[in-house]
């Protein structure tokens, strides 16, 4: 008994399916969490090393090259990436997206632990973490007021941070402008030299005089008593009373006496402003699998409850705030959503008759797509864009098999078959071709298990989602289709009927019910819907008998035509160029017609109504100028008006500096929030171009600008264009990569040009004396920690405030370090010891030493253990990211071979650049992977190995469309309309199926190849018609909406509509043909095989044979 047959013969059965899947279905939904895109968190380690004011040089020599050899030998890894920089170090470990990140992170816990012999031993214990470059803060939160900032400092420090790492999905913060609180001994020199001593003497002394420690504890029979040396300073006063040294006369010299004693904070170097107005500002970033929607929400939620906390006068505001756009993206599509149901339903309508029938076909939406709810739920997806636009496609394609089994139903109850008859009857004739229909779908979708990277990745969600809802509208289409059928579907002569009218306590509310449903479809539905569609109907069938005709008798005039026009579109992805003859050139001053082909990129630039511009200044400027480029910055932003409504297009702006690892005190970065897509007239591309444009005009700053809405498709934050160059010999790196830079800015094709090589910090080197260092008795490695205590700082000790504890830094007086001359002021003491009598007067720096001013690098960049030069940048106005990409590549390999270098010498594709070229060869190779397996399916459904080919014929086709459509819209090729390519490879058979299908049952009644195509192009053109436009209905929302996400979305509808455009009109001709022709060969090669002579006209096919009506048999004549 089939599914079909079980259902009609007991009808709670179906009910309860249907419900199941509701009600299920319902919970599940309440329980998806909201997310812009799958949650994909990339497996990244990070070593972060600290040693303070260690130059980049020394860093990337006795830092990084010992900790990038001891862990490269860490299993799974992709790349390494490391930053050397001042005083600092990064190493960061990119795994293979399969690699269990706590397990990489143990093996790389073990890899460093193995090398810290080898370690500087100056250095801070490295820190290892799990890192997720697309966890940058999905709030921002800024806290001013009229306060002093250290107040602020250490609100935010001691009470906000720790309220906020409380939040559920928290997973950490990030700072902007924040200084913690540190006790700041600022020694005077003058007065180090007045007492003969130096810098490192005040250091020992702190050491000596400024400690607290547990001394054991004091037993007795029945008690224990803790010891403590309670030796800390706690207060400035206390830190100036401590002794340094004692005076001939007996008197103390305190910590006082040669320095001043500040309860400040670190030195300046960062700082935060929101909409000009300086603050500090807080970043939550999501922890690992967590929610971005809920997280903001939680934040907001709780956002009286930490203002409650604030000191008076200060206030805490959301400066930025990433979930309201991702909330606006999937309403969007929830919106699409039930705008695609409703044209589906139009669809419906118009070709079936009556309300009644349409709602026993659409009854299969909200079924499948609540069911697809559970699945999602069970496998931890999200509603995200992708989920969602895969149900969104998916709303035209589940009423497909609903469609086909009620429209069989109803042909056969026009044939004289009663309501029950039709329904067993005519569901079970039609389940073939419904599965094989479906299962082309869920085909298409299986070689996206073996896809790897992010693509595969994000594929996932989507194919399981639309694989998930296809088949569960097959089990749909099987149980309660039909079975309503057998209750309730009449011919639409039996519906325009005025139904008799009931008697009774409650028939009136019955009776009005009915006449006005009734009413409804005889004087609305049936002359405004059902009739044209009737007429137009029938125009197309006369149309289509005649084309079909010639068809199936002139194979090889339709099917050369056809391949020749499915050829002639290759253009669309190679492009075209036609010369024109001589006068023609002359005569209009183009020598040819250049098609160009389209455009490749990974993803479209979404209008999110935010960006960034990052603020590159001259290498060796001082925080202060880099902040008055800011603030530059900021005046010609705030002037930013729409030129139509004369409004401000500028939300909010939040400036920083150092606002995460790795970003050099001459860089700033500027957030920009524009006001809703809505409230104003310029797209977020055009303000990007004006505020370029604007911006390019400021002196002493080269301002980038970055689209961020292009980003999470990689593990970095990145630009578009994106490579690094390297070689064997850093100075022909140099050379070689500034001559691609500069290039590259000529060549017209890529805007917003940037280097990582930041040539020209200058630095002061002190080379000393050895003999004179000896003879007066003063170590090389005493001078250098001098050095350091004087001008770098260093941390010596910590101390205790309301159970916190905090830093004591020492380092000279800013007027005392300010310029280089100084150095000749510092004076250092001979290595003796220090008496209560009169000490040797201390000798100047100068004395024991030269210094010089050279220029280093303030950052030393690697990639895989080789120094590179990151080259990043942004594409012109109206070209593509794969043409300027390719375009710059072949403008290194030009200035490669220019510079005759050997290969040893080459550019590296980086972040979204290489994750562009992966995403399109992974989607094409899907295609022809996705190919192969639908033929083998249809191979096993058919039992042949020929009437899959003539499936498949479709598919070029309905590529092809695909194609067409999004050349002619200036659409890109990209991961959107790639998806879009992919599930129109497997909806375009469904008509090639049916028709196939249809034409083997005639073809068991007796007839010939030709007669049996003839009756089944009449037959089945009406359903092919009503499922092709139910699909495009579904999508149509998505393909020429607007608001929110709509640039990514439309792309993906287009193709779609494209593709199933041209394959309908092309399948209903074209598969004919082709199952004629391949019904003639065989026949001819039956006839080699057997002696008999070939017949033009083939003979009936008799033999035929279906087992289960699931598979036929190989057609033998």
């Amino acid at each position: 008994m089939t599914l079909s047959d079980l259902s009609i013969k007991n009808p709670v059965f179906a009910v309860m399916i249907s419900a199941a899947l509701v009600v299920f279905g319902a919970i599940a939904y309440r329980g998806l969490g909201i997310s812009q895109l799958p949650e994909l968190d990339f497996p990244v380690v990070s070593i972060n090393t600290t040693r303070e004011s260690a130059s980049p040089e020394t860093m990337d020599y006795d830092v990084t090259d010992i900790i990038e050899d001891a862990v490269s030998s860490v299993e799974g890894i992709d790349y390494i990436q490391s930053q050397s920089l001042q005083g600092s170090a990064v190493t960061t470990v990119f795994f293979r997206l399969e690699r269990n990140i706590d397990a990489a992170m143990q093996d790389v816990q073990n890899a460093v632990a193995s090398a810290m012999n080898r370690l500087p031993t100056d250095i801070d214990p490295p820190v290892i973490s799990k890192v997720n470059f697309n966890k940058f803060p999905i709030i921002w939160l800024g806290i001013h007021g009229q306060k002093p900032l250290p107040e602020i400092n250490r609100f935010v420090n001691d009470i906000l941070k720790q309220q906020i790492q409380t939040i559920p999905g928290c997973g950490g913060v990030m700072y902007g402008g924040l200084r913690p609180r540190n006790m700041r001994i600022w020694i005077d020199q003058e007065k180090l030299e007045a007492f003969h001593i130096d810098a490192l003497d005040v250091f020992r002394a702190l050491q000596a005089e400024h400690v607290e420690k547990p001394a054991g504890y004091l037993k007795s029979d029945k008690r224990e008593i803790n010891v403590r040396l309670m030796g800390e300073a706690k207060t400035p006063k206390e830190f100036s009373s401590l002794p340094v040294i004692s005076k001939p006369d007996g008197s103390i010299i305190t910590l006082g006496d040669v320095a001043i004693i500040e309860d400040g904070m670190t030195d300046r170097r960062s700082f935060a402003r929101f909409n000009k107005e300086t603050t500090v500002g807080v970043g939550v970033m999501r922890a690992t699998g967590a929610n971005v929607v809920q997280v903001c929400e939680e934040v907001k939620r709780r956002l009286p409850i930490l203002r409650a906390l604030a000191p008076e006068g200060v206030e805490i505001g959301i400066s930025t705030d990433f979930s309201l756009f991702i909330k606006d993206d999937i309403e969007e599509v929830k919106h699409s959503l039930v705008m695609g149901v409703v044209l589906t339903a139009l669809v419906a309508l118009m070709f079936l008759g009556s309300m009644s029938s349409t709602l026993n076909v659409c009854v299969s939406i909200p079924v499948s797509i609540m069911g697809t709810f559970v699945v999602m739920k069970y496998l931890g997806f999200t509603l995200n864009f992708m989920t969602l636009l895969g149900l969104s496609l998916s709303v035209g394609v589940v009423v497909d098999d609903a469609i086909l089994v009620l429209e069989n139903i109803y042909r056969r109850m026009e044939n004289g078959e009663t309501r029950f008859q039709a329904a067993f009857n005519g569901s079970n004739e039609i389940s073939f071709a419904a599965l094989a229909s479906t299962l082309s779908i869920v085909a298409i979708f299986i070689p996206v298990a073996f896809m790897q990277g992010v693509v595969g990745q994000f594929f996932f969600q989507f194919g399981i989602t639309v694989t998930v809802a296809v088949l569960i509208s097959l089990v749909v289409s099987l149980t309660i289709t039909p079975m309503l059928s057998s209750l309730f579907l009449k011919l639409h002569k039996e519906v325009l009927l005025k139904p008799p009218t009931m008697r009774g306590a409650i028939s009136l509310p019955i009776n009005l019910f009915r006449y006005t449903w009734w009413g409804a479809d005889k004087y609305v539905v049936y002359p405004l819907l059902v009739l044209p569609t009737h007429w137009l109907m029938s125009f197309m069938e006369f149309v289509y008998k005649r084309v079909l005709r010639f068809a199936v008798d002139y194979p090889v005039v339709i099917l050369p035509i056809a391949f020749s026009f499915a050829c002639s579109l290759g253009f669309l992805v190679t492009g075209l160029k036609i010369p024109l003859p001589s006068w023609v050139s002359a005569k209009f001053g183009v020598p040819a017609i250049v098609i160009k082909p389209i455009g490749t990129e990974l993803v479209p630039s979404e209008d999110q109504n935010r960006f960034v511009i990052s603020l590159i200044c001259p290498v060796g400027v001082s925080i202060d100028y880099v902040e008055e480029m800011i603030a530059k910055c900021e005046n010609v932003l705030i002037n930013l008006k729409d030129p139509v409504l004369d409004s401000e297009i500028i939300a909010s702006m939040f400036s920083s500096i150092s606002i995460r690892p790795g970003m050099l005190i001459s860089e700033g970065v500027v957030f920009i929030r524009l006001v809703s897509s809505t409230d104003r007239t310029l797209t977020q591309t055009q303000i990007i171009q004006d505020v370029r444009k604007r911006l390019s005009g400021l002196a002493g700053v080269r301002p980038i600008v970055l689209d961020l809405s292009t980003q999470g498709f990689t593990p970095t934050r990145g630009f578009p264009i994106d490579f690094a160059i390297q070689g064997p010999d850093w100075k022909t790196v140099v050379d070689y990569a500034e001559k691609v830079r500069l290039r590259m800015i000529e060549s017209g094709v890529v805007a917003d040009v940037n280097s990582d090589y930041r040539p020209g910090m200058p630095e002061e080197q002190l080379f000393p004396d050895r003999d004179k260092a000896s003879e007066m008795n003063v170590p090389i490695k005493k001078l250098a920690f001098l050095l350091n205590v004087a001008f770098g700082g260093v941390r010596n000790g910590r101390f205790t405030d309301e159970d916190k504890r905090y830093d004591v830094r020492m380092r000279l007086l800013e007027n005392q370090r300010d310029t280089p001359d100084l150095l000749s002021h510092l004076h250092i003491r001979q290595e003796i010891p220090l008496t209560a009598g009169v000490n040797p007067p201390t000798i100047p720096i100068n004395d024991l030493s030269q210094h010089r001013t050279v220029s280093t690098l303030p950052l030393i960049n690697r990639y895989n253990h080789l120094r590179k030069i990151e080259i990043t940048a942004n594409m012109s106005p109206g070209v593509s990211q794969g043409e300027s990409i390719a375009r710059c590549k072949q403008i290194a390999e030009d200035v490669r071979e220019e510079m005759e270098l050997p290969p040893s010498y080459r550019s590296v594709q980086l972040g979204n650049a290489k994750a562009m070229a992966q995403t399109i060869d992974s989607m094409w190779r899907s295609l022809v992977f996705g190919f192969l397996v639908a033929y083998m399916i249809l191979g096993i459904q058919f039992n042949s190995f020929v009437h899959p080919l003539t499936v498949l014929w479709a598919v070029p086709f309905g590529v092809t469309g695909g194609l067409l459509v999004l050349w002619l819209c200036g659409d890109t090729l990209n991961l959107m309309s790639m998806i879009g390519l992919v599930l129109l490879a497997g909806l375009v058979k469904k008509n090639s199926i049916i028709l196939v299908d249809c034409a083997n049952h005639f073809r068991e009644a007796g007839k010939n190849a030709r007669e049996s195509m003839l009756e089944a192009g009449f037959v089945r053109l009406r359903p092919i018609m009503m499922t092709s436009l139910a699909t495009i209905a579904g999508v149509v929302p998505l393909a020429f909406g607007f608001g929110a996400g709509a640039e990514n979305r439309g792309p993906l509808a287009r193709s779609v509509i494209g593709g199933i455009f041209l394959s309908t009109l092309i399948t209903l001709i074209v598969v004919p043909s082709f199952y004629v022709l391949l019904e003639k060969i065989n026949h001819w090669l039956n006839s080699l095989t057997k002696g008999v002579k070939a017949s033009p006209v083939l003979p009936p096919a008799s033999n035929i044979k279906q087992s289960n009506q699931a598979a036929l048999q190989p057609i033998e004549v």
